[in-house]
């Protein structure tokens, strides 16, 4: 039975409040009894944000959904917390009309029993119905709904259920962990399994019907705003080392990059811009759609923490997650993201780098120093990730350099200086004003 318990704002408290050069604005929420964190987040028509999570102050010790309404600059304006009766584990939710549509997993340890359900849950956060689906375990990996306005659910187990609740296929077949879903323009559905190392095509009864890639450990999968198709998975001769991938609609190759991690990383979209998460080390990567090359690589500026999810609004990029066992959410610039000022401390000895002047009109120098040779490739590029000039590309000696940019016919606004090494990359942001 669903029992329904709000939380008063005066139960919740900041822990913390305090702003860092990364951070446009950072709040921690918390309770003095137990542990809660933001697992997933939407972004509202007012400005105001509105995230679904876990808590865990409950007599029994198991985890209930929480749910929390944010202002524009992260205050907290509401809450809710509801309990099925078990240990609950939301792990998404999406918009649809004037309805909220979580999803996640559930364990009854007493009873030994587990499900996935689906909760509808209207403007005001109040749950106004649940379906409950048994199944083998309670992880879920993803759901989506699918053209037909049904929803598709993937995790240790696989099922398909209509928008009133009534299971359509749930095949009894062991895949393993399907960790990433998405539907293809044929109607069928292209899912990830983890540790088989296979995408299969997937008709509407959930059964295979071709095997669309052959991978090592694959993490998420994503289609594009134009119909293209990128993943993220490890390679098969280094686990640590992150392959991420474009396909066409046919599954056909245009561009492959690798990125070593060590880390689960999920995929955003943005513009023409691609992003990484590193949950674990609150890490983000910034890729050029078009060509798979990198033009972001930054960590958050906090500690024992988890990266959840994010959005993006016009420049600001909202981040929540956990840390000390709270939730914390905020908000970084975008513009500063993609090329942190933060990332001048922590140049290495052999390497510094600098744009003079900084504001400029039309023309600036580019300074940079080395303690080896190597080959240099200097570029700029426009913060959707375009590429706009080439001012070096060859093996220079040690010393220090300088190459002037003249930005002739560009427009104003914010260019990205990226200079490559034979082992590393840095970046600069610098404004034309004109």
């Amino acid at each position: 039975m669903l029992k329904t318990t709000i939380i008063l704002l005066c139960i919740l408290f900041v822990t913390s409040l305090f702003a860092q050069d990364e951070f446009l604005w950072y709040h921690q929420y918390g309770s003095e009894e137990g542990r809660e964190y933001g697992r997933s987040i939407i972004a509202e028509e007012d400005g105001t944000f509105t995230v679904i999570g876990k808590t865990e102050i409950t007599e029994n010790g198991d985890g209930d959904i929480l749910l929390m309404r944010f202002a524009a600059n992260g205050d907290s304006l509401f809450s809710a917390q509801y309990d099925m009766g078990a240990d609950d584990y939301p792990r998404d939710f999406m918009k649809v009309d004037d309805y909220y549509i979580g999803y996640g997993g559930s364990n009854d340890n007493e009873q030994g029993m587990a499900c996935y359900w689906i909760s509808v849950i209207n403007e005001d956060l109040e749950m106004e119905d649940v379906f409950l689906f048994e199944t083998e375990t309670s992880y879920v990996s993803e759901t989506i709904r699918t053209s037909n306005g049904n929803f598709l659910m993937v995790g240790d187990d696989c099922l398909l259920v209509s928008v009133d609740g009534e299971v359509l296929a749930q095949p009894n077949i062991d895949y393993g962990l399907l960790s990433s879903v998405i539907e293809m323009e044929n109607g069928n559905y292209a899912v990830v399994a983890y540790d088989l190392g296979y995408v299969f095509a997937m008709n509407d009864d959930l059964e295979i019907q071709d095997t669309l890639a052959r991978w090592d450990r694959a993490y998420d999968l994503i289609k594009g705003d134009d119909n293209s198709i990128y993943s993220v998975r490890s390679s098969w001769c280094d686990c640590d080392a992150i392959i991420i991938s474009k396909y066409d609609m046919n599954w056909e190759i245009q561009w492959m990059v690798d990125q070593v991690f060590h880390g689960f990383f999920r995929l955003y979209e943005s513009d023409d811009m691609l992003f990484a998460i590193d949950p674990g080390d609150l890490r983000i990567v910034g890729i050029n759609k078009d060509n798979g090359t990198e033009l972001v690589r930054f960590t958050l500026p906090l500690d024992a923490a988890w990266l959840n999810d994010y959005i993006f609004i016009e420049n600001d990029i909202i981040c929540i997650g956990e840390v000390d066992e709270d939730i914390w959410i905020g908000a970084v610039d975008r513009n500063p993201a993609i090329v942190p000022d933060a990332q001048e401390g922590i140049l290495p000895d052999q390497m510094e780098i600098s744009v003079f002047p900084n504001p400029f009109n039309s023309t600036t120098s580019i300074n940079y120093s080395i303690n080896n040779q190597s080959e240099i490739c200097l570029q700029i590029y426009n913060t959707r990730g375009q590429l706009v000039d080439v001012l070096l590309n060859q093996v220079m000696p040690v010393g220090q350099h300088s190459v002037k940019w003249n930005a002739g016919s560009a427009n104003s606004g914010v260019y990205l200086v990226r200079l490559n090494t034979e082992n590393e990359v840095y970046l600069r942001k610098t404004l034309l004003v004109k």
